[in-house]
């Protein structure tokens, strides 16, 4: 196997997510992705991660980006890992301020300030659909949504000092969902925030943040109550809060916008053994 060359990359961490950024224009990656990011977002023999991030240039003034989950396979959306881009971006050109992104799920429009990211989706979000799913021989209710990804949310908490039921894993694979959904449980609020905790797919485990979670939650609580308004803050299992600002337009919710911190860990290369897998040539 060819010697893979040292990649420059980023650590960073959005409110608990984090993730290996790269850019593509600076470094040669492999046409095949999914063993390389498997092999870096590996906790113990490489750096370790909950996806990785590619910049792979520009179009339409807007930085075009791809993400993947550490089980190899792209996903159209992360709202932390769109958080952590406008970040390094804005790091990069030694000011804070609006930074675009372009992802396959729609435009971003990110305002980074003083180490917070508010990203303004501009993609449509999907309309909450209430469902009974049969788990186990009995019946579980929640709320399938998209936002950016797809998502079950559960409005049922889970202490914080609890692992995630076995029913988190089942229901991420549960056939009624074509590519797996991500699983949220949403608890009751405390001093106007709400716990919440998420089984992502492609992790296949929890989090300690997820983004689209956030969202996904924000959008199912204000389609069930009208009244609630704009903020709706979520304390995730990091223990950091994410905010989701948002406006009701004829009864959706458009102009949503994803709110948290997103922290540069630090800087560094990615050594050709960093690049393989265990049992295999670097």
């Amino acid at each position: 196997m060819r010697k893979s060359p040292p990649i420059p990359f980023a650590k960073f961490s959005g409110a608990g997510n984090d993730f290996i950024l790269v850019d593509a224009r600076q470094a040669r990656l492999p046409r095949s992705m999914g063993c390389w990011v498997r092999a870096v977002c590996r906790r113990g023999v490489s750096v370790g991660a909950d996806g990785v991030a590619v910049i792979l240039g520009r179009r339409h003034g807007a930085l075009r980006v791809k993400f993947y989950n550490p089980d190899g396979r792209s996903h159209p959306f992360c709202g932390n890992a769109s958080r952590c881009l406008a970040r390094w971006e804005a790091l990069r050109r030694g000011r804070d301020g609006i930074v675009r992104l372009d992802t396959d799920a729609g435009e971003i429009r990110a305002r980074v300030h003083r180490g917070g990211v508010d990203s303004g989706l501009g993609f449509a979000m999907g309309q909450p659909r209430r469902r009974c799913l049969r788990v186990d021989g009995r019946n579980v209710w929640g709320y399938e949504i998209l936002a950016g990804v797809p998502h079950f949310v559960l409005l049922r908490g889970v202490p914080e000092s609890l692992l995630l039921p076995p029913l988190a894993a089942r229901l991420r694979r549960h056939s009624a969902f074509r590519s797996g959904a991500n699983i949220d449980f949403v608890g009751s609020p405390r001093r106007g925030v709400r716990p919440l905790r998420t089984f992502e797919r492609g992790v296949e485990s929890e989090t300690l943040a997820c983004g689209s979670g956030c969202v996904a939650a924000a959008l199912v609580l204000a389609h069930r109550d009208p009244g609630l308004r704009s903020p709706l803050r979520f304390r995730v299992r990091s223990g950091a809060t994410i905010s989701i600002r948002f406006r009701r337009n004829s009864g959706r919710l458009d102009e949503v916008t994803l709110c948290g911190e997103a922290r540069l860990v630090y800087r560094g290369h990615l050594t050709p053994e960093a690049q393989a897998l265990p049992g295999h040539s670097a």
